[in-house]
């Protein structure tokens, strides 16, 4: 899981994957320097994807967070009609 955290009074933030968080939020040893990093606890920004099946069978939206893996939805069906693949623009031109 991801999650965002912030660097400091500065408000930096970043998002890092569970295995990496397990080394970044070690504490700075007395005397040494760096960033003690801790997490909020929020997951990082995701974004709605939504699909048009062009009246095919529904296809649920899907929350893709930032950095995740996204996988295609299970191709709509629609009688008459072969499924040809997802496309972000009305010409079906861009996959």
């Amino acid at each position: 899981m991801i999650k965002v955290m912030s660097l400091g009074a500065a408000s930096l933030k970043f998002c890092a994957a569970a295995s990496a968080r397990a080394n970044i939020l070690k504490p700075v040893a007395d005397g040494g320097h760096g960033w003690v990093i801790t997490s909020d606890g929020r997951l990082c920004t995701k974004h709605k994807v939504t699909f048009d099946s062009q009246s095919g069978s529904a296809v649920p939206n899907k929350m893709v967070g930032y950095t995740y893996p996204f996988r295609p939805p299970v191709a709509p069906t629609r009688s008459g009609y072969t499924f040809a693949g997802w496309y972000t623009d009305t010409a079906f031109t861009t996959a």
